[in-house]
């Protein structure tokens, strides 16, 4: 189960971020393969403590399926009032002419593109069963491997981020190819590392950093009374099994976090920031150390001058805060269009993966750019799904604060995993915060990687039993 989740994040990451059909379709059969396997051969509980969690993800699912069915207009006008005026301008056999009028019953979903609304159904689903063979699965042993895994591929990932940026640049228009030979679909993007956008490699970089912190952490905190003594006894200790993972941990973690600063995504360099200041509270209020907290505190602003200072403080500033014209004033434009699309769509939206279709009705007149996406997440969740699936998402949120709450209040993890733990949520957070400005999570590859660092947080470790001072890690 370990391997084959691993194997998929692999895949979804080096695939150009699982981007195009090539890529997704066999990540999502793949996901489903996994996943039912872990379904059928494993043994913890998952309904039970996730109960919350999978109905809202499930009645997701199923609001989605609603707005696939085929209803009369006259209906469709009462449960989405937009959607036949959007059509009525878009596909001429729902034109208002007699003919129609006069003709056979027309029926049409609540969705104005169904077709992209069931890929939807299918790039949703395939995670999900992927994140019920995990919890069906995962003990402390296979979250740890698990946890591993993601740090190898992110060292990799970040390796060929920085060898591409630095020999080949970023200028889609003046030849830089992605892996030296694939040319984006989309010339305006800015790649980064296999990702046709550096905004969608930065955001599995605010996923995977927090999850080798959290493992360097960990086997410090297992010769946590080693590092009391003076620098020989530290030497010692780095040269011994649990100080040379922490070190191998900590450079993985380095070079990641090179690779991120190296995007200069401008939303994700603040919540990288956010993210080594959580850490070290995290781990001074573990260890009851106000002195790690003010130096994780301290850490983040050096680490943001030294950004300011390494990209050129005018062009840092200039790229980086969302006060900048151009930045913010197509946000604006992209979330002022959104409410007049809520309003036109309130309960049902537009069909979900419809964004981009519908934008071309609404988006003001004049732009040079087509609106394909919200930059926002959970505004385009409110466009596409309505109210309805939007309050369900924001109850499987809730749903997910509080069984991490549960979890780490039950305090059956162990050193080890406590801390794979608290990185994977971390990376949860830092990926909620970057949702306000982009959309790394609509990118499959993403969506993977999520899904494992979601069922880090969430998974059900066997009660600790100490037989004889060794533990069980089941």
């Amino acid at each position: 189960m370990v391997v084959g989740s691993v194997g998929l994040a692999a895949f979804g990451a080096f695939a150009f971020g699982a981007v195009y059909p090539w890529a997704y379709t066999p990540l999502a059969i793949g996901s489903v393969v996994v996943g039912l396997l872990g379904v059928v051969s494993g043994t913890r509980p998952v309904w039970s403590p996730n109960r919350l969690l999978l109905a809202a993800l499930a009645a997701v699912l199923l609001v989605a399926g609603i707005q696939l069915v085929p209803l009369p207009l006259d209906l469709l006008s009462r449960l989405s009032p937009g959607t036949l005026p959007f059509l009525e301008s878009y596909d001429f056999r729902f034109a208002p002419t007699p003919a129609r009028t006069l003709g056979a019953e027309v029926r049409h979903a609540i969705s104005i593109a169904p077709r992209l609304t069931l890929l939807f159904v299918w790039l949703y689903g395939a995670p999900l069963v992927l994140l019920l063979g995990l919890l069906r699965t995962l003990s402390r042993t296979a979250v740890l491997r698990l946890a591993r895994g993601v740090v190898a591929i992110g060292f990799v990932l970040a390796l060929v981020g920085i060898v591409q940026k630095a020999v080949l640049g970023d200028d889609t228009f003046g030849g830089m190819r992605i892996y030296g030979f694939w040319k984006p679909e989309a010339l305006l993007t800015m790649p980064f590392g296999p990702f046709v956008n550096r905004n969608h490699f930065a955001g599995w970089m605010l996923m995977g950093i927090p999850v080798a912190l959290g493992l360097a952490i960990s086997h410090a905190g297992n010769s946590a009374h080693r590092l009391r003594g003076g620098f020989r006894d530290l030497m010692v200790w780095l040269s011994e099994p649990d100080g040379g993972r922490m070190m191998l941990n900590l450079v993985a973690a380095l070079v990641m976090s090179l690779s991120l600063l190296m995007t200069r995504s401008r939303f994700a360099l603040g919540c990288f920031a956010l993210v080594i200041c959580g850490a070290a509270i995290w781990n001074g209020r573990r260890s009851g150390s106000w002195r790690v907290m003010m130096g994780g505190a301290i850490g983040a602003l050096v680490l943001v001058l030294g950004v300011l200072q390494w990209a050129g403080a005018d062009t840092a500033l200039g790229r980086s805060s969302l006060t900048d014209g151009a930045s913010l004033s197509l946000r604006l434009d992209i979330w002022r269009m959104s409410a007049r699309l809520v309003r036109d769509f309130p309960l049902f939206g537009t069909g979900m993966n419809t964004f981009g279709l519908a934008a071309y009705q609404h988006q003001p007149a004049g732009r040079d750019v087509h609106y394909n996406e919200a930059h926002n997440e959970y505004i385009q969740l409110l466009v596409e799904g309505g109210f309805l699936t939007f309050v369900l998402m924001v109850t499987a949120i809730a749903a997910i604060a509080l069984s991490v709450r549960q979890r780490f209040a039950a305090n059956e993890d162990g050193a080890e995993a406590y801390w794979v733990r608290a990185g994977a949520t971390t990376g949860l957070v830092a990926i909620a915060l970057q949702s306000l400005v982009e959309f790394s999570l609509q990118m499959p590859g993403n969506t993977t990687l999520f899904v494992l660092l979601l069922a880090m947080a969430l998974y059900t470790p066997a009660r600790l039993r100490r037989d004889g001072g060794a533990m069980d890690h089941r």
